[in-house]
This record gives structure tokens, C-alpha cells and sequence, in this order.
């Protein structure tokens, strides 16, 4: 009995599409100078980092740019050789913190800061570390250790007790604005709220009933008169000596006539009625006293003064 075999004959593609194909060149396969017989790659890494790669021949390329494609597929990373060691956010910290101690005058109040990014951070690669990452980080601990009061301070310069009489019907969200009727000087105060002052308020109020007075104890729900049951402690960790809550409405001030504020501004903004408070702040600010000696050129180096004195002289002769 004869058995029956099929046969299957392999049919070769035509000779012009067997061509066409060997001219193409795959996707992220390249000549950067087209003649030159030097072949790159770009590709993709798992980060989505963009990378180009010098391969050499166009076989050499191509088997390179497969194998790229493949490690990103797979997570991994490029060899020692080609990808530096990656940097961690410590290491970066590190840097900073020496750029401050060389630099900075508040150096000493960057330690203890510094110290606790890196706890949250440190061992993070920077490329991985996100804005997402970090804000998230940040306001949990806002939350956490009760910041959200310092940082309003900061941002407002409010006496202490103006900030812990605040009440929400004082809050205008869609302007932006504080408006306080009666402050420390018997003046109300009308207040403009920066973003970072309002995320700070915004934390609070998702966290409160919303009703009465803004800053109140989270164990009780009383109004509270002070921040005294964390900050002082906060002080105590961060080592940071006669230190006070007043001292923020200070480095409010200080850092906007830092970066140019006008003097009449900084008063508006802390309620004060005259300069005579704010003064104290004025040699922080550009000295326009420079733009005014500064008008004596180089060339300005001699006097018309002797011809003044050669004609008071004169005069005096005359006279009998």
C-alpha cells in the first residue's frame, strides 16, 4: 500500500520586492551623514529617555538597535560602559548643602532641611523622582507635622494674632484676597494671597468642619490662640536657636524687599501705618544710592573750583 506525501515547495519572492527590502532601513536605523558608511541608532529607553548610539556598519547597527529594543522591553538598563552610574538625590543634596555652606548665609537653618529631604528622597534617582512625587511627599507632611500654619505665616507676614483670629468668612477664594477688619494697629487689612498661601489655607479647610475660625486643634476642634504645641518643638529639633513666630512675619518682609519690593508696598502688606517699622528692612532692597554715585564718570576728575574761588577773590577786591 503506497503512501501518499504532500509536498511544499518554497516559493522565493520576486527578485525587485527581495531588493526593496534590503534597501529599507528599519526604524531608528540611520546614517547621520548619508554616504558615509557610518551607522547610528535612536531608540527609546525604558524611562522614555531619548538615546542615539553610533553603531558602525548598517548589520552592526541593526543588530545593536534590536538589542536596545529589547532591553527596554525587558526594564533593563544600558551597560556601565555606555549609561553613567545613575545620580540619587541625596548625592544631589550633598552638592547643594556644600554650595550653601560656601555661599549661604542661612546654611545652618539648610542642615537640618537638607537632612530631612534626604530622609524622603535620598535614595530616589533623579531621573525617577517626580514633581508628582515630591508634592505629594511635601503635603503629606504639611499635614503631618502641622505646617500648613508656618508656611501661611511665610507667605502673608501676619502678626500671630491676627493669623489665629482668622475666620473663614474673612477668606474670599475667588479673589484671592484676606480681609481682616481690625489688626493690631485698628486698621482693617486687606491681604492677597499667593499660591503657596492659599494651598497652605486650602489644606487646612479640606481638613475642617469649614465653620468659625480657621485654626483650630485637631484632637478637640477648639480654636486655637498659637502654634505653640508644634513649633516650639520643631525648633527644638532643627536646633534653632531664638527663633520666633514673629520671626516669619520678618523673613516675609525680608524677602520681598529682597527681590525689589518698594518699602510702600511692604508696609501695605504688614499693615503698618508708617515707614518708620519698615525701614528696618530697606537695606536689604537694590541701593538706588549706587545708580546715583554712579552717574560720576571716570572722566569726571576735575573741578570747577578754581575758577569759583579766583572769582569770589575778584569780587572781594572790588568791594570797598
Amino acid at each position: 500500500m503506497s503512501t501518499a506525501r504532500a509536498i511544499v515547495l518554497e516559493i522565493p519572492a520576486p527578485k525587485k520586492e527581495r531588493e526593496a527590502d534590503s534597501k529599507r532601513n528599519p526604524r531608528g536605523v540611520y546614517e547621520r551623514v548619508r554616504g558615509s558608511g557610518v551607522w547610528w541608532i535612536c531608540y527609546f529607553d525604558q524611562f522614555g529617555k531619548k538615546h542615539r548610539e553610533k553603531a558602525g556598519t548598517k548589520s552592526a547597527a541593526i543588530l545593536l538597535y534590536r538589542k536596545r529594543k529589547q532591553h527596554a522591553l525587558e526594564g533593563k538598563k544600558l551597560p556601565e560602559k555606555f549609561r553613567s552610574a545613575p545620580l540619587t538625590f541625596g548625592k544631589i543634596a550633598d552638592y547643594a548643602l556644600e554650595y550653601s555652606k560656601l555661599n549661604k548665609r542661612s546654611y545652618r537653618t539648610d542642615v537640618p532641611r537638607f537632612a530631612l529631604l534626604k530622609e524622603w528622597f535620598g535614595n530616589s534617582t533623579a531621573e525617577e523622582l517626580t514633581p508628582t512625587e515630591i508634592e505629594n511627599r511635601l503635603a503629606k507632611a504639611a499635614e503631618e507635622q502641622e505646617w500648613a500654619a508656618s508656611t501661611f505665616a511665610l507667605h502673608t507676614g501676619l502678626r500671630k494674632g491676627s493669623q489665629y483670629g482668622l475666620t473663614w468668612d474673612m477668606v474670599n477664594w475667588k479673589t484671592r484676597m484676606l480681609s481682616i477688619p481690625r489688626t493690631k494697629n485698628e486698621e482693617p487689612l486687606h491681604l492677597p494671597l499667593n499660591d503657596s498661601a492659599l494651598a497652605a489655607l486650602k489644606l487646612v479647610f479640606e481638613g475642617s468642619d469649614r465653620k468659625g475660625r480657621v485654626f483650630k486643634s485637631a484632637k478637640t476642634g477648639d480654636p486655637l490662640e498659637n502654634g505653640r504645641h508644634w513649633f516650639d518643638d520643631a525648633m527644638a529639633e532643627a536646633k534653632l536657636k531664638n527663633f520666633h513666630w514673629h520671626d516669619l512675619r520678618h523673613t516675609f518682609a525680608s524677602r520681598l524687599r529682597m527681590k525689589g519690593t518698594p518699602l510702600e508696598d511692604i508696609a501695605d502688606l504688614l499693615g503698618h501705618k508708617s515707614l518708620t517699622m519698615t525701614r528696618r528692612y530697606a537695606h536689604l532692597g537694590p541701593n538706588r544710592l549706587h545708580e546715583v554715585v554712579s552717574r560720576l564718570g571716570a572722566s569726571d576728575t576735575r573741578s570747577d573750583t578754581a575758577p569759583i574761588v579766583s572769582s569770589r577773590s575778584a569780587s572781594q577786591v572790588a568791594v570797598p
